[in-house]
């Protein structure tokens, strides 16, 4: 079963899932799940005792999540994934999926962050991703004995892929577009996941068999913003012209228009560690870097 189904991610689960030929059941509000065996709009209408494995993507993110209370943000993101994993436990589930984001961990991060970093989430979003790991794995104490943990929560940076949306759709706009732009020295290594990648680490997961429950996931590649924008520009055959404004410019500039969160995400570093992820699931990155750049920038050309 997946959840919300119709999102970016999701549509890009049902396709893989498909091809593997999985029965797939889609939970979600609306939207497009044709690559699905079964589409539902509650949990109530799903047989759990034939469940072998929920993903969970449904959450408030980007655009919903900035609109969104507070109390909404941790009412879908925190209390909903709770008890969803809840009802797992009680029809004993093998397996529950759930996407954080590596946020939960900070914005910035010099050193490649390793899962047993501590927590420091920089706005209600991250800070609602970090109440639901922590009430996820509060509730997963109760499963003690078991020898497979039926939890996995998994921490990808940003996603991008044919279909994305918010900040990444920005940059597709500002790489492709030839225009001027003030970020010559937005050099930092900065970890992104493909979708693709993302996707694969998802259905390994799905059979998973061991104690292992926090997963990190990035591309092979790490890569600074001036490296995606002069990518994107190139693909698009455009002239990369990228200014080299001050770094302590760019942020004053961006703080008193407030966009400081934007400006920290463009010039700041994020590096993600993920080797846990390899060792324990035998697992490399199937996507390159300028193979998925490739791709999305070709889907931005076609659809946008």
């Amino acid at each position: 079963m997946v959840t919300g189904a119709s999102g970016f991610i999701g549509q890009h689960l049902l396709r893989a899932l498909a091809s593997s030929r999985y029965n797939t059941v889609a939970l979600t509000r609306g939207g497009h799940c044709g690559e699905a065996s079964q589409v539902v709009t509650s949990i109530e209408q799903v047989k759990l005792a034939e469940v072998a494995c929920i993903i969970h993507l449904a959450g408030l993110a980007h655009a919903g999540a900035h609109k969104a209370s507070t109390n909404t943000m941790f009412e879908v993101n925190v209390e909903a994934s709770i008890d969803l994993f809840q009802h797992a436990l009680a029809a004993r589930i093998p397996r529950f999926v759930w996407l954080s984001t590596i946020k939960v961990l900070g914005n910035t991060a010099g050193s490649p962050l390793q899962i047993d970093a501590p927590y420091q989430p920089g706005d209600i979003y991250a800070e609602s991703k970090m109440r639901a790991e922590l009430g996820l794995l509060q509730e997963l104490k109760a499963c003690r004995g078991r020898e497979v943990s039926p939890l996995a929560i998994v921490r990808p940076p940003l996603v991008y892929g044919s279909g994305v949306k918010a900040n990444f759709l920005s940059m597709l706009k500002w790489g492709s577009s030839g225009w001027p732009l003030p970020l010559g020295n937005a050099c930092a290594p900065r970890s992104w996941v493909a979708v693709d990648n993302l996707v694969s680490v998802l259905m390994k997961l799905t059979a998973y068999r061991g104690q292992q429950t926090i997963w990190h996931v990035r591309d092979e590649e790490e890569t600074s913003v001036v490296g995606m924008l002069r990518r994107i520009a190139s693909l698009s055959n455009q002239e990369s012209r990228l200014l080299s404004v001050p770094v302590e410019v760019i942020k004053a500039v961006a703080k008193v228009v407030g966009r400081g969160e934007d400006a920290q995400r463009l010039l700041a570093p994020l590096r993600v560690d993920m080797e846990v992820t390899r060792r324990a699931l035998d697992w490399r990155p199937p996507v390159s870097q300028a193979n998925a750049m490739r791709e999305v920038v070709s889907w931005y050309h076609d659809h946008c």
